[in-house]
C-alpha cells in the first residue's frame, strides 16, 4: 500500500503535469505510415487519440478485487475490443494501441472499477480505409452501458454521463484525475476534422463514465 506522502507526490505530479492534449499522435502522426495513434504518429492518415502529456507518476496501489483490464464493450455502439495496457511514450504522451480494433488502457493511471479516473483510449480510423475500435464514439450518448472485463474474469459496468470535445492543446487534467473519491472511466479518441498542415485531428473527444455501484 502506498503512503500518505506518495499519495501526495503523485497528485502533486498529475496537477503540475496538466495533461495537455499536445497529440503527435504516435498512430496517427506519420503520414508516411499512416497509423493513427492516440499517442499519435502515422504516415497515411491514422488518427490519434492523444499522446496526452500524462504525468511522470509512479503506478497508483491495487486495490484488492480489481485485476488488469483485457476487454472492453460498448453495447450501444457494437463494441467489442481487447485492451492492452500502455504507458508513456518518449514525448510524455500516453501510449496508444498498435492495432486498429484494439483499445489501450493507460497503466500509471487506476485500473477500471478503483477510485479515481481509469483512461481507454482507441482508434477512430486507420491505414487503408480500416476503421478503429471508437469509429463510433462519437454516437455514444449518456445513459449507455460500458463493461469492462479484468484478467480475473470479473466485469465492472460503468454508465456513460457525458461527453465532451477538447482543443489538442487543452489542459486535459480532469481526463487523467478525479477528486470525489468514486471510480470513473474516462475513453478517447480523436474529433474534429482532420489537418493536413499539422497532421492530427483538431480535436480530442472524451466520454465521461462512472462506475455502476
Amino acid at each position: 500500500m502506498r503512503d500518505k506522502t506518495s499519495d501526495k507526490v503523485q497528485t502533486l505530479m498529475l496537477v503540475a503535469a496538466a495533461i495537455v492534449f499536445v497529440v503527435a499522435d504516435v498512430l496517427v502522426w506519420h503520414e508516411i505510415l499512416a497509423y493513427d495513434a492516440l499517442a499519435f504518429a502515422a504516415p497515411v492518415r491514422a488518427e490519434a487519440p492523444m499522446p496526452a502529456k500524462a504525468a511522470q507518476v509512479t503506478a497508483p496501489a491495487t486495490q484488492p478485487g480489481v485485476g488488469v483490464p483485457v476487454r472492453l464493450k460498448i453495447p450501444g455502439i457494437n463494441v467489442n475490443a481487447a485492451i492492452v495496457s500502455v504507458g508513456m511514450a518518449a514525448d510524455g504522451s500516453m501510449g496508444v494501441p498498435t492495432k486498429p480494433r484494439d483499445t489501450a488502457w493507460y497503466d500509471l493511471g487506476p485500473r477500471p472499477g478503483e477510485i479515481g479516473s481509469a483512461v481507454i483510449s482507441g482508434h477512430v480510423n486507420w491505414l487503408y480505409g480500416a476503421t478503429g475500435a471508437f469509429e463510433r464514439l462519437k454516437n455514444l450518448k449518456p445513459g449507455k452501458v460500458i463493461t469492462v472485463q479484468d484478467d480475473r474474469g470479473a466485469v465492472t459496468s460503468f454508465i456513460v454521463r457525458t461527453s465532451r470535445n477538447y482543443d489538442v492543446t487543452a489542459d486535459a487534467t480532469d481526463v487523467f484525475s478525479s477528486t470525489d473519491g468514486k471510480a470513473h472511466l474516462n475513453l478517447i479518441t480523436c474529433g474534429g476534422t482532420w489537418d493536413k498542415r499539422a497532421k492530427q485531428y483538431t480535436k480530442r473527444l472524451v466520454v465521461f463514465a462512472d462506475k455502476v455501484e
